[in-house]
């Protein structure tokens, strides 16, 4: 009986925790420690829980080729479709995304994708206000907004609009997962 009893307090109090207003800035932290040899990942002004989702103010991740920083992020999630092998997150919306490449640029020929197969399906809406890849070349887009779907060993993602230079464009690809 004491065992159960400690078993159901034990569940009974990861299930607050991660619903505490700082689960998701414990998590993002503790995400960083386990990162590759030469990635960073730094973040601030997180609030939110890892049950439904949060906002984070700041969120940056860099490794010797490449460096992504998000300003002003609201992530929307359930916790509950992950039982069933699902990552379902309500609207991702960043109000500022910017890309930088970093280190020296080689002139080797791009290869093909490898092979990306997830263990779980995905479904990720997303908006963006403002997104900006340094370059070379450099690119503004604003309102970008659309959706990715992984089921089923496909890769989905719709573009609804997105608006560049004085266009306002849309687009959808599917990719297979496995070859």
């Amino acid at each position: 009986l004491g065992l159960v009893l400690l078993v159901g307090v034990l569940t009974a109090g990861a299930w607050w925790w991660l619903g505490s207003n700082e689960s998701l800035a414990f998590a993002l932290a503790r995400a960083a420690r386990y990162l590759p040899a030469g990635q960073t990942l730094e973040s601030s002004e997180v609030t939110g829980s890892l049950r439904v989702g949060g906002r984070i103010g700041w969120l940056r991740w860099q490794s010797e080729s490449l460096a992504v920083e998000v300003h002003y992020a609201k992530i929307g999630w359930q916790l509950a479709p992950l039982l069933k092998r699902k990552v379902q997150l309500g609207e991702v919306h960043a109000a500022q995304l910017l890309i930088e490449r970093r280190g020296p640029v080689e002139d080797k020929p791009l290869e093909p994708l490898e092979q990306i197969v997830l263990p779980v399906e995905v479904e990720l809406p997303f908006r963006i206000d403002e997104l900006r890849w340094a370059g070379p070349p450099a690119l503004q887009a604003a309102q970008l907004a659309g959706s990715y779907r992984y089921a089923g060993a496909e890769h989905q993602l719709e573009v609804s609009g997105v608006d560049i230079a004085d266009g306002h464009y849309s687009a959808r690809v599917k990719l297979q997962g496995p070859a």
